[in-house]
């Protein structure tokens, strides 16, 4: 199933093996399409995509809340300072976006949510990291890979706005689209009764 436009922004997703137990949902994959590149593992038994169903759910109703000073700031830079600040043990003393310690970096990704991939699960086990940010009536998405040979790094670096209602649309339509094809695969289960997802 996808959902949008892979040219621009999509999420991809499939259920391989339906699960029963709502805290996992399924075996499959889950990858996001940003600007014609994939992040995630785009694989049949990638994942167990309890994980990312709910971190979509936990995004429509953060709506709005994904913030931080930094938003407009070119993907190289966005995408630089957050690998720097998370990742990189040389760079924790590092000052960035005018004043930004690596510890206030990574307070503003988490307090706001800021970082979507990884999602807690094997989903993104390709070194994806894709972050979120609202602002306006707009939604930015930065994806970078996180790779150690900085030109693969660059490379892999995309950005991409859209507007929020129909970012926010897109998300809401594939949850439904998700719900629906997993309450359908659960009927397929030997021994199940009809099962669905709030």
């Amino acid at each position: 199933m996808i959902i949008g436009d892979i040219s621009s922004f999509a999420i991809e997703s499939s259920i391989t093996t339906p699960l029963a137990r709502k805290s996992q949902l399924g075996i499959g994959y889950f990858v996001l399409h940003i600007n014609g590149q994939v992040y995630g593992v785009h694989s049949p038994e990638a994942t167990v995509l309890g994980c990312s169903f709910y971190s979509v759910q936990d995004r429509i109703k953060q709506r709005g809340s994904h913030l931080a000073p930094f938003c407009s700031e070119e993907a190289y830079k966005v995408a630089d300072a957050v690998r720097a600040a998370e990742f990189d043990e040389n760079r924790q003393d590092d000052i960035f976006f005018d004043g930004l310690s690596a510890e206030d970096l990574r307070a503003s990704l988490s307090d706001n949510s800021i970082i979507w991939a990884p999602d807690g699960d094997a989903a993104f086990d390709d070194s994806s990291i894709v972050l979120q940010f609202d602002y306006g009536d707009m939604v930015r998405i930065v994806a970078f890979k996180n790779l150690e040979d900085d030109e693969d790094f660059i490379g892999t670096i995309e950005s991409v706005e859209i507007e929020l209602e129909g970012y926010y649309g897109l998300l809401a339509e594939w949850s439904r689209q998700f719900k629906a094809e997993w309450e359908k695969a659960i009927l397929s289960l030997p021994n199940q009764s009809p099962n669905r997802l709030t």
